[in-house]
């Protein structure tokens, strides 16, 4: 593999990239004016090194892998950025590394956030950044992130205002329009409209609604997401739950809190096809989140160590077996009617013909399914019900999209104790489906009880009729 790509032709000299194969153990080097031959061994290589090379070196675009990796040359390890080439000339407005100011950095992330591959490509193309001929050569599906940057701040950093708009109005998806947000210093993109204007007021005043509304399970999750978007960038939702648990030593089922964060524009979804997605607190954030959560952090840990209590005489306090007994009646009181509910689906399975089942585990043995109905002679059930009695409504959510997921498409049903709960519980659930659990919205029925047993005392009358 070629270790030097040119990028850039001036005056009979080359600006050239370093590549390192990361297959190869032999010692590195790279070429200087004049064919000089030198060893890079154990030096660091990092993406905008400068290199001048003789004319004769073949012309290519490189793309650029964002995650280093480490190679150990002759005893020393060596930090370097892994290069592979695509066969592609530049056009004579292309740079290694554009000398930028910070708001044609936030045009180029605009960009490379809202525009696909095919028009990032295009549109260099069009501004003479790459040759026309470039959307043959380049595989723009595979046109990795670091690539894309590249394109995008070679278009940014000439771009007005005007032009950025024009470009995102006319070249962006409205798809991606309609998910996607900018809230940087200078540029902010909105609700579908861009703005030549930050919204760090904004960022905070969101922050601060959260973090007021929710406290330190909003501080929790924001800055466990904060890290882990550091860190890796997008991420799965088992990954925040992993780290509030080993980072934060918080166990919490943070489904409600990030669609809540997803309402607010701090945290912005990332969707990879139509049944996965990720998430990721934007770049262009991470400063103004990061003060602000240390000086919430410091004001609450002030407000705890100066408060002082007034001498108010406090009720008699229970004993604490006074406490055990009704702790352990309410629970009493919670299983007998779950498992109340639970026998009132199963008979009135049987009476519309399923055969039913309570309990029952999916393949990976992760949950039990409260019941199913299988209609006859089916190896997979057709409708799944989740009873809520108490509890977080999301864990249920959660059940019933696995089991959508491995089983096919049965129906879903999230079954509700309480009747008067319903619209409070709906209005939950209909949050959470905008979102997080968008992919059950069409296949999920809410019910209370009452439901359940006006249906089954009409089922009964049904069958002894047509007996």
């Amino acid at each position: 593999m070629d270790q030097s790509i040119v990028l850039k032709e001036c005056g009979g000299v080359r600006e050239v990239l370093v590549l390192v194969d990361p297959s190869s153990s032999v010692t590195s080097s790279i070429f200087v004016e004049g064919d000089v031959r030198k060893s890079i061994s154990g030096k660091r290589i990092s993406v905008g090194m400068r290199v001048s090379v003789s004319p004769d070196v073949e012309a290519e675009v490189v793309s650029m892998l964002c995650k280093p990796y480490r190679l150990c040359t002759e005893g020393e390890a060596s930090e370097y950025v892994v290069v592979s080439i695509l066969k592609a000339s530049l056009g004579p407005e292309a740079a290694l590394v554009p000398r930028v100011d910070e708001a044609a950095v936030e045009r180029a992330l605009v960009l490379d956030r809202l525009l696909s591959s095919e028009s990032l490509v295009s549109a260099a193309a069009s501004r003479g950044i790459v040759r026309l001929g470039i959307a043959r050569s380049i595989s723009i599906l595979f046109l990795n992130s670091a690539a894309r940057l590249w394109l995008s701040l070679n278009l940014a950093r000439n771009l007005s205002f005007s032009e950025l708009k024009n470009l995102v109005s006319s070249a962006a998806s409205p798809y991606v329009v309609r998910r996607r947000f900018f809230r940087g210093r200078h540029y902010t993109f909105l609700n579908s409209t861009l703005i030549p204007r930050g919204d760090e007021d904004g960022v905070r005043r969101d922050l601060e609604d959260a973090l007021s509304r929710y406290g330190n399970k909003a501080y929790y999750v924001i800055s466990a997401a904060l890290k882990l978007s550091r860190e890796r960038g997008p991420f799965e939702f088992n990954d925040l739950v992993e780290t509030l648990s080993s980072d934060y030593g918080v166990k919490m089922w943070p489904a409600y809190h990030l669609r809540y964060l997803e309402s607010k524009h701090i945290v912005m979804t990332v969707y990879e096809s139509n049944r996965y997605h990720t998430w990721i607190v934007p770049p262009e954030m991470w400063s103004t989140i990061e003060s602000e959560l240390k000086a919430w952090k410091s004001e609450r840990s002030t407000a705890t160590v100066t408060r002082i209590p007034e001498p108010l005489r406090s009720p008699e306090p229970k004993s604490s077996e006074t406490k055990a007994s009704a702790r352990s009646e309410a629970a009493g009181s919670s299983r007998d009617l779950h498992s109340e509910i639970i026998e009132e689906l199963l008979r009135l399975g049987s009476a519309l013909g399923f055969r039913v089942e309570k309990e029952y585990p999916d393949p990976q043995k992760l949950y039990r399914y409260d019941v199913v109905w299988f209609k006859p002679l089916a190896l997979v059930p057709c409708k799944v019900f989740e009873v809520q009695v108490h509890g977080d409504v999301d864990r249920a959510l959660a059940r019933l999209k696995h089991a959508l997921d491995i089983w096919n498409r049965p129906d879903l049903f999230l079954v509700i104790a309480d009747s008067r709960d319903l619209d409070r519980v709906k209005k939950l659930v209909n949050a959470l489906l905008s979102g997080t659990f968008h992919e059950i919205r069409n296949y999920l029925t809410i019910a209370t009880v009452d439901d359940i047993r006006t249906i089954l005392q009409r089922a009964s009358v049904i069958r002894k009729l047509v007996k």
